[in-house]
């Protein structure tokens, strides 16, 4: 006997019931999700550009297994702009006041269900980190520069507004993971692109720390800052006596902080090994003590470059600073050229880069069992 499935979209406007509020949509995000690709016939499908809101369109997608992933066209993820007015779009991007990695992936997921759901967008000209996000990227989306028109399509909360995109991506990611990745791989391909001046900005930046262009070298995304403490240190039980011979030499780093600092230079000396003619290491580290570790951990032999960008302390003045920019930027740029990539999946920064990267080049994370889309 075949299961048919019954979308809460055709509960919603056929049988009148009610759909979950939206604090109900992570619950659904993290419940289980029928992954079966249903037929036509075996789903009240809504056209995507009728009137459901977004936060409908997401609950129906979830609970129904995504049926309309099949009408996504990965070779040309446009944005869809609003008909009468750019400030009376579906949908208004929010732009949070996070780490930039937080803050350039909630954009993206924000993006990428506009796309999926062909919502039009607006992004809001108060946003947060606008004027850094004119001066320094392509800027191809459109933006009101009065006031937003509130729409039916777009939630009422601003903060649950931006993160929705990250509950529909994670949730997708449970039924599709190739799809996610080749979907956001060219969300980010295609919207977060540097403009000419800052490329050249960051071309000459990485010159000055001796990055060139034919430089073969392994990225290494080393964090001590606010991700650090939220995610589990990584286990250090097999590295006691190296950590008991070595921690002298970092008095302000804890037991915890610099055994990690040793399972990721021992990660390196691992792809060191398969790509035996790369001795160059491009760091980016917001901990002035991770290059000496690792240098005490690889011993002679290995370049270190990498400039120590400034940890992020949820100041606004942060992004304002023009050197702070450049080196958070630069040292994206540098990940994503690199040969190879060692970083985190539980890190913002480390799946930003991981999604610019090209597919065939090799990124490795030390958490999440190495599973970029554990937390997308």
């Amino acid at each position: 006997m075949r299961k048919v499935l019954i979308s809460v979209t055709f509960l919603h406007t056929t049988l009148g019931l009610r759909l979950p509020r939206s604090h109900n949509l992570q619950e659904l995000a993290s419940s289980e999700i029928n992954t079966d690709l249903p037929s036509e016939s075996s789903v009240q499908h809504t056209n995507i550009d009728g009137e459901l809101s977004v936060e409908e369109f997401t609950s129906s997608e979830i609970s129904s297994g995504f049926p309309s992933r099949t009408l996504v066209q990965l070779a040309q993820v446009d944005v869809k702009f609003p008909t009468e007015n750019t400030c009376a779009a579906d949908v208004e991007l929010k732009i949070l006041w996070t780490g930039f990695g937080s803050k350039i992936t909630n954009l993206m997921n924000q993006i990428g269900l506009a796309i999926y759901g062909r919502f039009s967008v607006t992004l809001g000209h108060k946003s947060f980190f606008m004027d850094q996000w004119k001066s320094l990227f392509k800027q191809t989306l459109p933006i009101c520069n009065t006031t937003f028109i509130q729409q039916k399509k777009t939630p009422t909360l601003p903060h649950y507004q931006a993160t929705m995109g990250t509950h529909f991506f994670r949730s997708l990611a449970k039924v599709d993971q190739k799809f996610v990745v080749n979907f956001k791989r060219a969300i980010y391909s295609k919207f977060y692109q540097l403009n000419d001046e800052t490329n050249a900005r960051i071309t000459q930046h990485l010159q000055n720390v001796g990055l060139f262009s034919e430089t073969k070298y392994i990225g290494v995304h080393l964090r001590r800052g606010d991700k650090y403490k939220e995610a589990k240190p990584v286990p250090y039980d097999i590295y006691g006596s190296e950590i008991k011979e070595n921690a002298k030499q970092l008095v302000r780093a804890s037991a915890n902080l610099y055994s990690h600092y040793i399972e990721v230079s021992k990660r390196v000396k691992l792809a060191i090994e398969e790509q035996s003619d790369l001795k160059t290491i491009y760091l980016a580290t917001d901990d002035a003590q991770a290059k000496k570790a690792m240098l005490s951990i690889l011993g002679e032999g290995y370049k270190i470059l990498g400039a120590q960008a400034k940890t992020w302390n949820g100041n606004t003045n942060s992004y304002a600073s023009d050197d702070y920019m450049l080196n958070v930027l630069a040292d994206v740029e540098a990940l994503r050229r690199s040969h190879v990539f060692i970083g985190t999946a539980s890190s913002n920064f480390g799946r930003l880069v991981y999604f610019l990267r090209h597919p065939k080049k090799k990124s490795i994370s030390l958490d999440r069992s190495g599973d970029w889309l554990h937390k997308v």
